[in-house]
């Protein structure tokens, strides 16, 4: 059975969204793995979570300010908003553009150079960013923090999230393959299916209604989004007809839009399986470009992965999940 609470005008994403129970300390994350996260190459900071659980970590910049950045795996793209450029002295690049895509935007962005540009113990040199609007558009639980890092960074790592010991480490790419400890579930993640525009994203199966629906993996956001494309039970088909009467019994005018949250019961990919999860149903028509808006999707955020331990392998198309 799901239940269904329809979302008036504005679409917000409180704390109650998460979907997550609470976790116990994980077990033995095994020989291997310890090892290697405590290799002098591996990048590691203590584990910070923002007001709605995305991922905070820290960058340098120009060795002079210390700018705190979400980690989204939804954007294809690493970026700053206005307001940091501004904060970090930094110069619009206006003669250099770049295409972004993620939930916040979806266009050809100004630029920005950063001269030195440290992550923890490793130096990545220069590097330029995508200049994000700090306007009325913005999603306003960004605005706590300076910008994101994108999959053109975080794809160069192995992402471990110890849940329990609260700390995230970055595993260079290049370092030996890790075999998944006994105990944690493996998710396989894939490539884009809808478009070639956004390799670096990565999707995996989720089953929602006993049907399988590509997932795109957003750190970026704390929501879960399915659109009606893929909303396609029979209690999402009735209420969405029921609304559209209500709206044209109105005389509303423009385009109809519903949003609407629903309680799914159980979600699964593979062995996986989440239990009273909140998620939105609405068009995500922020990701056209890459090819999803008329297709079934589901964004799954953050909150999917909890206080959980997760281990990452964007080369490998892996995803280990602490059992619940």
């Amino acid at each position: 059975m799901i239940k269904y609470k329809v979302l008036i005008f504005v679409f917000t994403a409180a704390s109650f969204l998460s979907a997550c129970a609470t976790q116990t300390r994980s077990p033995d994350l095994g020989v291997e793995l310890i090892e290697i996260i405590q290799q002098l190459d591996v990048v590691s900071f203590p584990l910070k979570k923002s007001e709605y659980g995305r991922w905070i970590v820290p960058l340098t910049i120009n060795d002079e300010y210390e700018a705190e950045m979400v980690i989204d795996t939804g954007a294809t793209y690493s970026a700053l908003f206005e307001t940091s450029v501004e904060k970090f002295n930094l110069i619009e690049s206006p003669d250099k553009t770049i295409r972004v895509h993620g939930l916040i935007t979806n266009a050809n962005t100004m630029t920005t150079l950063v001269n030195s540009l440290r992550f923890g113990n490793e130096f990545l040199g220069s590097k330029s960013f995508a200049i994000l609007p700090s306007d009325d558009e913005q999603d306003e639980k960004f605005e706590a923090y300076d910008g994101v890092i994108g999959m053109e960074v975080l794809e160069r790592y192995r992402l471990y999230i110890d849940g329990s010991e609260k700390r995230i480490y970055f595993i260079p790419r290049s370092s030996r393959l890790i075999q998944k400890p006994n105990h944690y579930v493996e998710v396989d993640l894939y490539q884009n299916p809808y478009s070639e525009l956004a390799p670096s994203l990565h999707f995996f199966d989720l089953s929602v209604k006993n049907k399988n629906i590509p997932s795109l993996l957003d750190t970026g956001t704390d929501v879960h989004v399915i659109n009606w494309h893929a909303a396609t039970f029979v209690e999402a088909k009735s209420l969405r007809a029921r609304l559209k009467w209500q709206w044209e019994l109105a005389g509303a005018v423009g385009e109809f839009k519903p949003v609407v949250a629903a309680k799914m019961r159980s979600l699964k990919s593979g062995r996986y399986k989440w239990e009273d999860t909140i998620m939105l149903i609405k068009d995500t028509d922020s990701l056209s470009f890459i090819g999803v808006d008329d297709k079934p999707f589901v964004v799954a955020g953050v909150n999917l992965l909890g206080d959980r331990d997760v281990f990452l392998d964007f080369d490998a198309n892996k995803m280990w999940l602490q059992p619940r």
